[in-house]
């Protein structure tokens, strides 16, 4: 079954009060989103590059001031129905947080998690490209970096 991809942007720091997002609180939104989805994949923060006004931005209807958010981007890969539970979960975390609205993608069903674990073994063609890979993987030291490259 194919899953929807869906992105949520989680502010690292609490609307009203403006108190930052502490590790426990963002360890526990992992835990939620691992047991109700099965896992999720952190993108990174919403941050601009130097010189420029650091994070998302938008503008508060009521005040019409503008807001500036750093966020922590995360994507889940949810089944379409569980998409209500997701909405719910998105909502959720805002209103812990203090804020007014939340930002989430929710993509059309595109993402399939492949069982690799007790696949078919491959042909002779495949055969090559996976141990080519499995070369390439062994020649990386632990910090990612060729071992040709770094002697």
């Amino acid at each position: 079954m194919l899953k929807h991809p869906c992105l949520i942007l989680i502010p690292l720091q609490y609307g009203r009060s403006q108190r930052q997002l502490t590790v426990e609180g963002m360890s526990g939104i992992q835990r939620v989103l691992n047991r109700q989805f099965g896992g999720h994949t952190p993108i990174g923060e919403t941050n601009s590059p130097p010189g420029v006004t650091s994070g998302g931005q938008w503008v508060d209807p009521d005040t019409g001031e503008t807001v500036i958010d750093v966020c922590w981007m995360v994507k889940v890969a949810v089944d379409p129905d569980k998409l209500p539970l997701f909405r719910r979960i998105v909502k959720a975390i805002g209103f812990g947080l203090e804020q007014t609205a939340m930002y989430t993608e929710i993509g059309p069903p595109t993402v399939e998690i492949l069982d690799v674990d007790g696949a078919e073994p491959p042909d002779k063609e495949q055969q090559s490209l996976f141990d080519e890979f499995k070369r390439l993987l062994d020649n990386e030291d632990q910090d990612g970096n060729s071992q040709a490259a770094t002697g």
